[in-house]
């Protein structure tokens, strides 16, 4: 009877400490940070035929406090830029094919086509990074609008530059035009042009633009010049290109009738 009796306690205990196993178990894959299988709990990972997804807020890879919908934080960081290690997100090709594309998408919603796309070209001599928008919403991409080369060329509407830039197309560069004198000598504080125009009614005048990196310039870059016979509003003038850090002058020996306007475009800060 004893027997029977310590059977019946161990029964009991086992069926406890069975139970006990199982909650556990249920609760460490129910639980936020667990283990969750796949195809568990439907608010953590589930699986859509060999898809896994998660749908119930944002993701953390090596945090616990993720911003946005996804935040990775760790991983490797680079000693310098040209390095040879990789950086924290690293978006690798199937292929080496010569020809193929790997790519990074923007879509307006799930399902539709891109519409935009950061991708790396591969040829056989190097990689390329194309960057590409869309002109008509869903219709994928319609314009590979930027690219830079295996050589750190960039291209506008050109997708092999052949120069540090190249722009294909039309270009508007603004900058703040500025008012000068002639007969003095300004140094360039960033690349940019000097606009000289000659006005005049029935007048006569010269203008000439020096720059170099001389104070005062001495190389003559360009000129222009109006014949003071000639009858009626005379309008003559000439863009000068300067490079940073050199010195420019615009001289001019202008009649009764005429005046010069010198002007200043900075290309960049």
């Amino acid at each position: 009877m004893k027997k029977i009796s310590n059977n019946i306690k161990i029964l009991f205990l086992s069926i406890i400490i069975g139970s006990s196993a199982c909650m556990i178990a249920v609760f460490a894959f129910s639980s936020p940070g667990s283990n969750q299988p796949p195809n568990g709990n439907p608010t953590f990972w589930l699986l859509n035929g060999t898809s896994m997804y998660y749908s119930g807020g944002s993701v953390g890879i090596g945090t616990n406090n993720p911003y946005g919908v996804l935040n990775l934080t760790g991983g490797n960081t680079l000693s310098s830029f040209t390095g040879t290690s990789t950086g924290m997100l690293k978006l690798q090709s199937p292929t080496t094919a010569v020809g193929q594309w790997i790519a990074l998408d923007f879509q307006q919603y799930a399902g539709s086509l891109a519409t935009a796309r950061i991708a790396e070209r591969i040829t056989s001599g190097g990689s390329y990074l194309d960057f590409g928008t869309s002109n008509s919403w869903g219709s994928g991409i319609t314009n590979q609008a930027m690219t830079i080369d295996m050589n750190g060329n960039v291209g506008i509407g050109a997708t092999t530059p052949g120069a540090s830039l190249e722009v294909k197309g039309t270009m508007k560069i603004f900058g703040a035009w500025s008012s000068y004198s002639p007969g003095t000598v300004y140094q360039a504080p960033t690349d940019g042009f000097v606009v000289a125009a000659l006005f005049g009614n029935s007048a006569w005048g010269n203008i000439m633009g020096y720059t170099d990196s001389n104070n005062p310039p001495t190389t003559l870059r360009c000129a222009a010049s109006q014949d003071y016979q000639r009858t009626g509003a005379d309008r003559n003038s000439f863009t000068m290109p300067v490079r940073k850090g050199d010195y420019w002058l615009v001289n001019s020996s202008i009649g009764p009738n005429g005046s010069v306007s010198i002007y200043w475009m900075p290309l960049g800060t």
